[in-house]
């Protein structure tokens, strides 16, 4: 699994869009993926990959 950007900082109030990409054992790459935040109140983020940052931790 590959995603990009893979490393990033997000100041208060910030949004930043991420993709993914899955390597198959076939060759094909898949980029359907489920995003999800572990915390919501920190930081969200969409079924397209935009989050968002809400606060510092």
């Amino acid at each position: 699994m590959k995603i990009n950007p893979s490393n990033f900082m997000l100041a208060v109030g910030q949004s930043k869009q991420l993709s993914a990409e899955v390597n198959l054992q076939d060759g094909q790459i898949n980029s359907n993926v489920s995003w999800a935040s572990s915390d919501n109140t920190i930081a969200s983020i969409d079924s397209n990959g935009k989050s968002n940052s809400f606060k510092r931790r």
